[in-house]
């Protein structure tokens, strides 16, 4: 059975456009959409939004305890602790039995107006010999967030993803020593405070 062009429907046309041209079309797409909307629309709300359920123990104090994402796995609390350096957080507080008894207001640690401030000043990951200039770089709370620290210049800095995820996950912690500079210490070396 032969079928001429003109018998074609719009779906299957679609089909034999190249691929190419159905990617310029789509790349310009997004070109219009942020021209319209600019670098605001884009930073101004969440990436994702991920849920986990963490003891406020486990949290704070590096316990075991509940940690996991909601209605799945359980996760390594640092993991938690990472995912809560730059996040948007709604805290839950329940009693014992697992009531609520009130739920926290939604806060933005670090704004992008901060983060602009951040990634100014820092240039790329701070790690020490990392080549990371611009991209898929975090904030990083120096103090923790969870442990209560503030979410201001002087208490943030720019890790790109993976050494993000070893000072969280592998233990790497960074010191402000008095002249303002950065020490990042492994978990094996101990230094001698004398």
């Amino acid at each position: 059975m032969e079928f001429e062009s003109n018998d074609v429907s719009a779906e299957t046309s679609v089909a034999k456009t190249p691929l190419a041209v159905r990617r310029a079309d789509a790349l310009n797409l997004i070109a219009e959409n942020f021209l319209q909307h600019g670098i605001e629309s884009l930073s101004g709300s969440d990436r994702q939004q991920i849920i986990v359920h963490v003891d406020a123990d486990t949290l704070r104090d590096r316990t075991v305890g509940c940690c996991e994402f909601e209605e799945g796995p359980s996760m390594a609390a640092e993991t938690a602790r990472r995912f809560a350096c730059d996040a948007s957080v709604v805290a839950l507080i329940e009693n014992e039995q697992g009531e609520p008894l009130n739920v926290g207001r939604k806060t933005r640690t670090i704004s992008p107006g901060l983060r602009r401030v951040v990634n100014a000043r820092d240039q790329g990951c701070r790690f020490p010999g990392c080549c990371s200039n611009q991209r898929h770089i975090d904030g990083h709370h120096i103090h923790p967030w969870a442990d209560g620290g503030e979410t201001k210049p002087s208490n943030l800095i720019s890790l790109c993803r993976w050494h993000h995820r070893c000072v969280h996950e592998g233990g790497i912690q960074i010191q402000v020593l008095d002249d303002g500079a950065l020490r990042f210490v492994r978990p094996d070396v101990k230094r001698s405070t004398a």
